[in-house]
Order: structure tokens, then sequence, then C-alpha cells
């Protein structure tokens, strides 16, 4: 072949473009571009997601975006996560008591339904809830601003009582003062947010208690009240024996006895049985005149409970029998069986009736010390000299409730400073109310007393006279439905609207 044909030809293969090998070098330098860009993404991908997962566990977007609008007042996740666990701990007091039914309190909300028709959880009713507490507290707090009401002293005192308490909480339990804030307030809580909360609902508060303290009511508006309501104000007086019938599931070692849900039915039948055959013999006793104290006695190993000549009201009375207590036909002595299915056991209560009425008499309030020591005259010396010592002070009711909460031997009364409210010659111990309730008492008489069923002697100060319980019953509801009446007028018109950050909530 020619130099030129040569030529030609090579120049005609460059033509029709390059060889294998330059290709397999393209398609590699192309490859290797893709995925240099490909890395490059899924890198600002990952700093992304990285910065995002910081800032949300910092709780910055959740303290910025809005939960919820409630008129033109935007509220934080942080906001919302405060009101929502108000209204958990609320939930959860109830339910620990028995209080309320349906809410287990070792579970998680979100894994409980709590409305079977829409399928809304505990989860849901909760934060619908705080939503609400929210929605008054937005209006009341409009409100209070526009009328130009400013805090009083004693709910600045409160307000400033729950600061120093959150400021010295913390030591000892947790690290910082942040990190006790953020365990009972929510991950999103920061110190000083948590100060405008609690500065806000203080003036609320406080401007509601102003309000409902205003209402007057006259003796007239008393007395309907109590004739619309007197099943549940009346007093009551009754014997009840209690008895139970169970099924024993675990052995004399604490073993659990294996046993299908037809056994254990069964075996509570069993059980009924026997346990009612026992409470219709006690009846049979009593309605033939026998005293409940004298049963009570003879039957202590079968009773599950006793409760003889109990004084307490009607909204008290033990539910299984409550339309036989309230009959306008009850008389004394009348008695009856009641039951009561509790699911795995079964209850049945023999009663008799003792007595009702409408306890008339005044009330009063008063403070104790219960001084006790090896000997009588010792106690009584004890009680002297303290109250000696705190006649030569200042001498004022909050001085002797120092003087209760430092020296009382009464466990209960001594963590309130001995305050002894509602004393009445009906439902309160001889020991207290042959003083308390002298027409001649006045605020801040003292006396020392003993106490013989305390083994000891009691410091007694006169704190005021009230009116009878039933009518400060009737009181306090008269102004609870005025007071709520209020505050749902205050809400009218406030629409609240749930944001994204909503979601946020925990």
């Amino acid at each position: 072949m020619s130099a030129s044909r040569e030529k030609k030809t090579r120049q005609g293969q460059t033509s029709q473009g390059p060889d294998e090998r330059v290709q397999e070098r393209q398609r590699k330098q192309k490859a290797d571009r893709r995925s240099s860009i490909l890395y490059a993404v899924v890198g600002v991908i990952c700093v992304v997601a990285i910065a995002v997962t910081l800032v949300l566990n910092s709780g910055l977007i959740q303290r910025s975006m809005t939960a919820v609008t409630i008129q033109d007042t935007k509220y934080s996740t942080a906001d919302l996560q405060y009101y929502y666990n108000v209204m958990y701990q609320n939930t959860l007091q109830y339910a620990m008591y028995g209080l309320q039914t349906g809410f287990d309190y070792t579970k998680d909300p979100k894994d409980q339904v709590y409305d079977q028709e829409t399928g809304d959880t505990w989860y849901d009713h909760l934060l619908d809830g705080a939503v609400d507490y929210l929605t008054t507290i937005t209006a009341l707090y409009d409100k209070a601003v526009a009328e130009g009401y400013a805090i009083s002293e004693d709910g600045q005192a409160a307000l400033d009582e729950t600061v120093t308490t959150l400021n010295n909480a913390w030591v000892g339990q947790y690290n910082t003062r942040n990190e006790m804030i953020r365990s009972n307030y929510g991950p999103y809580m920061t110190y000083d947010h948590l100060l405008e909360l609690l500065e806000r609902e203080a003036l609320v508060s406080d401007y509601a208690s102003t309000n409902k303290a205003a209402y007057t009511y006259s003796q007239a508006d008393y007395e309907s009240y109590y004739q619309e309501n007197k099943d549940a104000l009346d007093t009551f007086t009754t014997s009840q024996l209690a008895l139970r019938a169970s099924v024993n599931t675990t052995d004399e070692n604490g073993d659990t006895i294996e046993m299908t849900e037809e056994e254990q039915a069964a075996a509570l039948e069993e059980a009924k049985a026997e346990v009612k055959a026992k409470a219709e013999e006690i009846l049979a006793k009593m309605e033939a005149g026998e005293e409940p104290a004298d049963l009570a006695a003879q039957y202590s190993e079968d009773l599950y409970s006793d409760a003889v000549s109990r004084v307490q009201t009607g909204s008290s009375v033990n539910s299984s029998y409550t339309d036989w207590a309230f009959d306008s036909a009850r008389k004394a002595g009348d008695v009856t069986l009641a039951e009561y299915d509790g699911g795995s056991s079964y209850y049945y209560y023999v009663v008799r009736f003792e007595d009702r009425q409408r306890n008339d008499g005044a009330a009063a309030d008063i403070r104790n010390i219960l001084v006790t020591a090896d000997s009588d005259d010792e106690a009584k010396s004890s009680a002297e000299d303290l109250l000696a010592q705190w006649q030569s002070g200042d001498a004022t009711e909050d001085s002797f409730a120092d003087l209760a909460a430092s020296n009382s031997k009464d466990p209960v009364s001594a963590t309130g400073g001995g305050l002894m409210t509602n004393l009445t010659a009906l439902t309160s111990d001889a020991v207290y109310t042959n003083w308390a309730l002298d027409p001649a008492r006045q605020p801040g008489d003292t006396t020392v007393i003993q106490d013989t069923e305390a083994e000891g002697y009691q410091i007694l100060y006169f704190v005021a006279q009230k009116d009878p319980v039933w009518q400060q019953t009737a009181d306090n509801s008269l102004r609870t439905e005025d007071q709520t009446a209020w505050e749902e007028s205050a809400a009218e018109g406030y629409e609240a609207a749930l944001g994204f950050a909503a979601k946020f909530v925990q």
C-alpha cells in the first residue's frame, strides 16, 4: 500500500470515531463523573439530614414553628406540650386513685383507644383537652389585658413562690435546672419561656379567682339549690358490713394457679353462693335487732370491711344502695342487702339505715398541735410550754401553723400546719368540737386539752366559724356554675387551628 493511501485509510478510520480502547476510556470517565455527582448529592442529603436532626433535637424548630393558633395568638410546640402535660398529669392522678376509668397509666396514651366509634386514642383526647384549656387561657388573658387587670399581691406572692420552687427543685435530683425543666415540662421548653407561661397563667388564675369571689347569693338561692340537690347534701348515718367473693389465683407459695376463664368463672360463682349465704345470715340477724357492732365482731373473719354508724354526705354514700338510702320513706332501723359486681370480685353489703338530716349546725376551722410523752403530766407540761413559746412571739395564725409543722405528732394535720376544716358536731371528734363550736369562740382563741384516744394533749387554735357544710357546698357549686358560664362567654368566637408543629407534641 502506498504512503498516501495508508494516510487516507487512517483518516477514514478517524472520521468514523475512536477505536474501542478510546471508547472504553470515555465510558469509564463518564461513569466516574456520574459517580462523583451521585456521591456529592448523597453527601449533601446526609449533611442536610444530620443538620435537620440536630436542629430537631435542639428544639429550635419546635420552639419557633406554630403548633396551634387561637384567634391571633400563635403557640409553639413547647406551649402546647406544656398544656398537654397538664392534662396528662391530671388524668394520671385520677387514674392512680381509681377515679378515671378506661385509662391505663402504665401504657402509652397513643396505644389506648379512647373512643371506639371515632377511633380516637387517649393521646388525641388529651391533646384536644390541652387545646381547649389553652383556648380558655387565651380568652381570659385577652379579657384581663383589655380591662387593664393587674395581678393582686396574693397572686404575685404565689407566683414568686412558684418561681423560687422552680429555681431550687432541681438541686439533688438533676444535674442542671434545664435538665429538670425538660424532664418535667417537655423537651422543647426553656427556663425563660417557662417563666413567661407561668406569669401569664398566674395573671389569668388571679383574674378568674377575683371574678369568682365577687359573686353574691341570698339565703333563698342556697335554699333553692338545696331543694334540687338534697340527696347529695344531706348527712346520712349508716352501718355497713361488707363481704367479698373472689377466686384465689395463687397457691400458698405465691405461685400462679393455672385456670381457664371458664374455670375461674365457675369458681367465682361457687364463691358468690357461699358468701351470699353468709351475708343473708348476717342480714337476718340484723333484721332481728342485733347491733351492727356486735355482728362485726362476731363475723370479723368473714368480713371484707365494716363501718358502724358512719356519718357521710349523700354524695359519698355507696352507689350500690343510694336509691334505697335516698328513698323518702327510709326510716331508722331499715336494713337491706346490696350487691356490686367488681369484675374479678363480687361484693355484698349488709346495711342498716340510722339517720338522715340536713346538718344546719355551724362548722369551724381550727389548727391543732398534738403533743405526746411518756406520761400525761409530761405531755401536758410540754404542750403548755409550746403554747407559752408561741404566745411570747408574734402569736399569729401563721406562726402557730409553723409551730404545728415542726412539733405536732399528728402526721396528717401537721403537714398542713395543723389545719382542720369544717368540723361539725355530727362529723367530727368531740375532743375538738366541744371547744371549737362554742358560740362564744373568737378567732385567735387557744386552749390545751387532753386527748385520751391519741394519748396526749392537743393545743388548739381557733381559726374561724363558718356556715353549715351544706351551705358551703351550695355556695361553691353556685359559684362554679356561674364561673363556668363566664369563662365560656369569654371564649365565644375563639377558634383554634392546629399547625404542623402539633405533631411534635409527645
